[in-house]
């Protein structure tokens, strides 16, 4: 796709002048972007964000990280666990019955996105000013994906995936990077329960419903903790993009969405501040008139505890998901200690009645066929590295909240991307960071530098 080497140019140019504020711009705005925007398609494949990574990678190490405008003494977040991931693919590659290279791949990729971008990110988040750049690109790019979801759930069409959709390849080599086919082709756009699935920029809807349950969380911690004065956020700006980051996971019509930013709230707002008049009057009536207009939308809640509305509605069943937990169970089995290796789901997926895991929908199922136990524990201690480093700082409920909401989401759909929520957890560590080495230094108690 042409439209991805100018980008991809335009962002190197941008990277070579002034890195730091490329990046920090870069980290939101490459949810613009899914993966069937791609630099190469054919085998080994090669996506837009992928290839930027690598550019901005590059770029870091061998001209830019002895500077002076990155933090030199913080450790990082993901030190732990970039240890216990790469022992738990190093023993599970071993053992591998699926062709290396096929895994290699992808593995490459999740540690690029996952450790090398956010390691990187934490060293450029120096100052006010950064998370200052940070939040205002959120914000516009929170406009521009909910903005077009709007579109798409009045029109029922969506322009821009219809364009990435007509000039990209569709062949078995591009299946899964964007399950999005244009009404034009498909009949119509991909509803439940009488609503449009908004799929906005990205490749599925549950990738935008759980971007902007993240986004929603960060801003909506910048307002309530009055960050936001510090950054010199307008106000009346931060409130509309809480809005509408809130109205996006609606209009992503995924249940992932849904549950994952009910503890998300939660981390937020205590009982007592939930249970509120002057919260509970004006969401009980938005509740009302939004039901009102859209009565059959009540039917995703109940999907959660109705077989039969599942079904009719087109998503996953507790059925369906005891039937996909019992396949993995038996590929797990086969090598319960180290895995069969990743890629291998989808070679074992060819076997008999496995191909009923389908899309292996959990991290669970994800993670114990391919790495077996040792998989698990790194998964673990990925959660474990977060909250160890970030309790220094963050209170323990919004840190438990967020990490609870993600570890939630990601058992009911899938590893979800880093992209999605590390960036947003580094930048509220680095905001209460900044909080506490101030009041610090103000008091004479030991100032530092961050």
């Amino acid at each position: 796709m042409l439209l991805a080497w100018i980008i991809l140019l335009f962002v190197t140019i941008c990277a070579l002048r002034d890195f730091k504020k490329t990046f920090i711009i870069w980290m939101p705005f490459q949810m613009l972007f899914n993966a069937q925007v791609a630099l190469k398609y054919s085998s080994p494949a090669m996506s837009l964000n992928l290839g930027v990574a690598l550019i901005l990678f590059c770029i870091y190490f061998f001209k830019y990280k002895n500077k002076s405008k990155i933090c030199h003494n913080d450790r990082f977040i993901l030190g732990t666990a970039v240890i216990a991931y790469s022992i738990s693919y190093l023993l599970s590659f071993i053992v591998s019955i699926a062709p290396i290279s096929g895994g290699i791949n992808a593995v490459i990729k999740f540690f690029l996105m996952t450790f090398g971008l956010m390691y990187i990110f934490q060293k450029l988040i120096t100052t006010k000013e950064d998370i200052r750049l940070f939040v205002k690109a959120s914000i516009v790019v929170v406009f521009l994906i909910v903005g077009l979801a709007i579109f798409e759930s009045i029109f029922k069409d969506n322009p821009i995936l219809n364009y990435v959709y007509n000039n990209s390849p569709h062949d078995e080599s591009t299946m899964g990077r964007m399950w999005y086919i244009p009404p034009s082709i498909r009949g119509t756009m991909a509803m439940r329960f009488g609503m449009v699935r908004a799929y906005s920029f990205f490749g599925i809807p549950i990738e935008f419903g759980c971007a902007c349950a993240f986004f929603f969380f960060l801003l909506m911690l910048l307002y309530k903790n009055n960050f936001f004065k510090d950054l010199n956020i307008n106000k009346k700006l931060l409130q509309i993009s809480i809005i509408l980051s809130f109205i996006g996971v609606f209009l992503a019509n995924s249940k992932t969405a849904y549950v994952g930013i009910l503890f998300l709230v939660f981390g937020l707002f205590g009982i007592k501040q939930i249970l509120n008049i002057k919260v509970i009057l004006p969401l009980l009536i938005g509740i009302f008139v939004f039901f009102y207009f859209f009565p059959e939308y009540i039917l995703n809640f109940t999907s959660l505890f109705d077989e039969d509305v599942a079904i009719e509605g087109g998503g996953s069943t507790v059925a369906g998901r005891e039937i996909q937990f019992a396949v993995a169970l038996r590929m797990f089995e086969m090598n319960p200690i180290f895995g069969n290796g990743p890629g291998s789901i989808d070679v074992l997926r060819q076997i008999g009645s496995n191909s009923d895991i389908l899309g292996a929908e959990s991290s669970w199922m994800q993670i114990l066929p391919e790495r077996g136990i040792i998989g698990a524990i790194a998964y673990i201690i990925f959660y474990l590295s977060i909250f160890k480093h970030c309790i220094v700082y963050i209170p323990v409920r919004i840190i438990g909240g967020l990490l609870l909401g993600l570890f939630v989401m990601e058992t009911a759909t899938g590893v979800i991307s880093a992209v999605y929520f590390m960036p947003v957890i580094i930048v509220i560590y680095k905001s209460y960071k900044f909080k506490y080495l101030n009041y610090a230094y103000r008091n004479n108690n030991n100032p530092q530098t961050y």
